[in-house]
């Protein structure tokens, strides 16, 4: 739900004002977002908070690894590097990650007309997505 949509905003006071009254129980009310900044003070003024830093530098070389094998390790610390700059989150990782593979494979696949998009052999030689694809990706889902 978009967290300045105010009927959203006003649904969730009336459920937490109905959910935490003092009657001794407690209720755990789990909610994500990358933008608590979008959600009303009054709303987060309601709740105890737990915040989970962006990953670091670090984590994110570890992350672009496990996916963007083909990259060696200068690559992976350019990217690492970028993607911290840019506030990526793991989610922004794997969505990149499968976006430039998916249309590395797609390019690659027309470029090879003669072996048809559902052949296995036409992607026998199919090369992994440049860095710089991944870094423009990245950059596209930067949190303004």
């Amino acid at each position: 739900q978009f967290a300045k949509d105010e009927a959203f905003a006003s649904g969730l006071r009336q459920f937490l004002d109905g959910v935490c009254q003092p009657s001794g129980s407690k209720v755990l009310v789990v909610g994500t977002t990358n933008r608590i900044d979008r959600l009303h003070a009054d709303v987060r003024h309601r709740a105890e908070l737990v915040n989970f830093e962006r990953p670091e530098r670090l984590h994110l070389e570890a992350m672009w690894k496990s996916y963007a094998k083909h990259l060696n390790e200068e690559e992976l610390s350019h990217l690492a590097g970028s993607s911290m700059l840019q506030k990526a989150t793991g989610r922004d990782v794997k969505h990149c990650a499968s976006l430039c593979e998916r249309e590395t494979a797609i390019a690659y696949l027309n470029e090879q007309q003669a072996l048809g998009y559902c052949h296995g052999a036409a992607l026998s030689n199919c090369p992994g997505p440049k860095v710089e694809r991944y870094i423009r990706c990245v950059q596209s889902r930067s949190i303004e």
